[in-house]
């Protein structure tokens, strides 16, 4: 079975343990947004670290590749496939991360993180305030250039960069919704053919 099984290791966060006070997640510090991910099977290259900035969600078409199934034309992530090969992966420019309507997440009621390069921005919805990061010359995220002068054109970019983001978001996705609608009615149509033991279940 291991020489037809790819397997992958990652988790849907990662935890602060103490990092800038924080217990577990509920943040966008590096130490909860940057998971990592072991990726082991036939055709994956042995030793091989990716270092590009890459979504947890792109592992979505990454796997219907691997399974040789066609790729919604409304997910928005990129498959990893191209990592795995001999040629170089076209990186992206930035990568995106979002929080929202969490029973335990105060103080906001929507963050969101868009990763640039070096640069590191998180928004949030209600408040005038944000976080800004230079990585390479703060890795621990412990100096917030928000309010610096120096770093103004940066910040307001990364929050238009936000906007065109949600903006793309909202138009792609919509495919899904219809996907969701269509199975729903496909759910609730008889079968053309009632095969003896089916068993059918619908909402409405």
């Amino acid at each position: 079975m291991l020489d037809d099984t790819i397997i992958v290791f990652t988790s849907d966060h990662g935890d602060a343990l103490g990092d800038h006070g924080h217990s577990q997640k509920w943040n966008m510090y590096q130490s909860t947004v940057r998971v990592p991910a072991l990726v082991a099977g036939p055709g994956i290259p042995a030793g091989r670290r990716v270092t590009d900035n890459v979504s947890l969600f792109d592992f979505g078409p990454t796997i219907l590749d691997w399974a040789g199934v066609q790729v919604p034309g409304w997910m928005e992530a990129s498959s990893l496939i191209p990592y795995f090969g001999k040629e170089p992966a076209p990186g992206r420019n930035r990568v995106f991360a979002e929080h929202s309507n969490d029973a335990l997440l105060s103080g906001t009621r929507m963050m969101t993180m868009v990763l640039e390069g070096r640069m590191k921005l998180v928004h949030f919805v209600d408040a005038d305030e944000g976080m800004l990061f230079d990585l390479d010359a703060d890795p621990r995220e412990q100096v917030n250039l928000w309010d610096a002068p120096e770093h103004r054109a940066t910040r307001d970019r990364l929050i238009h960069e936000i906007l065109l983001w949600r903006s793309d978001s909202a138009l792609k996705s919509q495919g899904f919704i219809e996907a969701c609608v269509r199975g729903a009615q496909s759910m609730m149509s008889p079968p053309l053919h009632m095969a003896r033991g089916q068993h059918r279940e619908g909402s409405r």
